[in-house]
């Protein structure tokens, strides 16, 4: 611990500043992203399909210094959220922090410090503003930690690495079982080529025993519950809104398994939990499944919903059209035949999911002890 020198963020960075304090131009067919708080995750920059694009000449009026050393951390309404810029076509709004990581410090390391709980603490306690939080770039500038010779903070970043490798790998793993069961679903409800269709009579279009009916009448939505955040007794029911789960309560609005939709903010994007949840009212939830779950979960995904919201600022999902929104029914046979062969690609997910889980566990176990130096590497 004797090596370990106490340093601050402007001692170990070459430049420190935001993004845009403002509006840019935007650009529906423009190669660049405007990218804020909500846009960094798990150490990545995510474009999500609401994330807004500008043109070449926008980012260029606004562009800033980014390069390979650059560590984003969000500053603003959202705190906390680190990611590392790799190349990303984008440009910067004002509650995204970036600083670029001088040469002789392992940026990993540094991405470790910020994802620890003392600086998480630290921007929590030197955020401002009463609606919206906000932390300011001297405090970002002055956040002071302890900090290894420099193999010490490679050996550091490569055991903490390994774990999120090995997240990350489960991830594309799951992301693959979702394309797969998707593409299931597509072959055999919308290209109409499920086990033994070559013999399968057809009336009308559709197979015998298939029909054309409404969202309403296989599924009765409702929307989600009140439940101020503040509130909220911790427990292990998630409590889901439109975005995901956002918080754990020990009461449930749903039973199981839970289909859910963001009614507002993030609309439509339907969410399968396996599991009781209270679900707030910034979404809709399947209060009454009338069809194989699972058929009804994959069929929801298949909506587009952009013509079925309202609202001018806020774009909100209406149930009652979404119910009254036509579909193929296909016949039961086929919906449990379905139902199976996907049974097997949730457990192997869910599988993936409970290894993730505990690993991320283990990694922020292991994490205060190597940045403090109590534990040798």
């Amino acid at each position: 611990m004797s090596e370990w020198k106490k340093v601050r963020i402007r001692d170990i960075s070459s430049v420190l500043g935001d993004g845009i304090h403002g509006t840019p131009q935007y650009d529906d067919s423009g190669d660049y992203f405007f990218i804020n708080g909500n846009n960094l995750l798990d150490g990545k920059i995510i474009i999500k399909p609401e994330t807004n694009r500008v043109s070449y000449d926008e980012h260029l009026k606004h562009r800033k210094p980014l390069t390979n050393r650059t560590v984003l951390v969000s500053i603003n309404g959202t705190l906390g959220n680190i990611a590392l810029y790799n190349g990303e076509k984008c440009i910067l709004g004002k509650s995204t922090c970036y600083f670029n990581v001088n040469e002789d410090v392992e940026k990993l390391f540094i991405k470790y410090i910020l994802t620890g709980m003392d600086f998480q603490s630290y921007i929590f306690r030197f955020a401002h503003g009463t609606t919206i939080k906000n932390v300011s770039l001297e405090a970002m500038r002055n956040y002071s930690f302890r900090l290894p010779p420099l193999p010490t903070q490679t050996r550091i970043a490569e055991i903490l690495s390994a774990y999120d490798d090995a997240i990350e790998n489960n991830n594309r793993r799951i992301a693959l079982l979702e394309k797969a069961a998707t593409e299931l679903y597509r072959e055999w409800f919308v290209r109409m080529r499920f086990p033994g269709y070559q013999t399968t009579k057809f009336v009308n279009g559709l197979p015998e025993g298939w029909e054309v009916g409404r969202v309403g009448s296989v599924v009765k939505l409702s929307r989600g519950h009140d439940l101020p955040l503040t509130s909220v007794i911790d427990g292990c029911i998630p409590v889901v809104g439109s975005s995901g789960i956002i918080a754990f309560h020990n009461k449930s609005t749903t039973d199981k398994p839970a289909i859910v939709l963001g009614r507002s903010g993030s609309t439509g994007t339907p969410r399968f939990y396996d599991c009781k949840c209270w679900v707030h009212n910034t979404a809709i939830y399947a209060k009454e499944i009338r069809e194989n779950p699972l058929w009804v979960y994959y069929m929801l995904c298949q909506i587009d919903y952009s013509n079925l919201t309202g609202g001018s600022a806020v774009p909100t999902l209406n149930k009652n059209h979404v119910e009254a929104h036509k579909i193929v029914i296909p016949a039961g046979k086929i919906q449990d035949l379905f139902d199976s062969y996907i049974k097997t690609m949730i457990a192997e997910k869910t599988n993936l999911q409970s290894q993730s889980q505990n690993l991320a566990r283990q990694r922020d176990l292991l994490l205060p002890r190597l940045m403090s130096g109590k534990l040798k590497v």
